[in-house]
């Protein structure tokens, strides 16, 4: 991993999520001015990690978007990463009604 400012902003959104503070890692995340040295791989890791952040504050569209753009990124990483398996768990316990992008990724899962 190379260190440089976006792989410091990166990872300072991971802590807010591991922390539980949605609130601020969204706001980080849209503080982040781009990904420039960064691998594909932790770009992806940052939206999912962002996913949960957005879940946290209640914006499960955003959640789902930054679970969609994690994928497009890095899609092994994304299917196969435990996190993701667990956000798309709570998005589909919490929705009232599965739109098609979720139950589209959710089948792509394999859930």
């Amino acid at each position: 991993m190379t260190v440089n400012r976006a792989n410091v902003a990166i990872w300072s959104v991971g802590l807010a999520v591991e922390l539980g503070n949605g609130t601020e890692a969204v706001r980080r995340a849209a503080a982040i001015g781009g990904f420039t040295g960064v691998t594909p791989n932790r770009v992806s890791h940052h939206y999912i990690d962002l996913a949960r952040g957005h879940l946290y504050v209640g914006d499960r569209d955003a959640a789902l978007a930054s679970l969609i753009t994690a994928r497009k990124l890095a899609p092994q990483q994304a299917r196969y990463h435990p996190q993701v398996r667990e956000t798309l768990r709570m998005l589909a316990r919490i929705e009232r009604r599965r739109t098609d992008s979720l139950a589209a990724f959710t089948s792509w899962l394999g859930m």
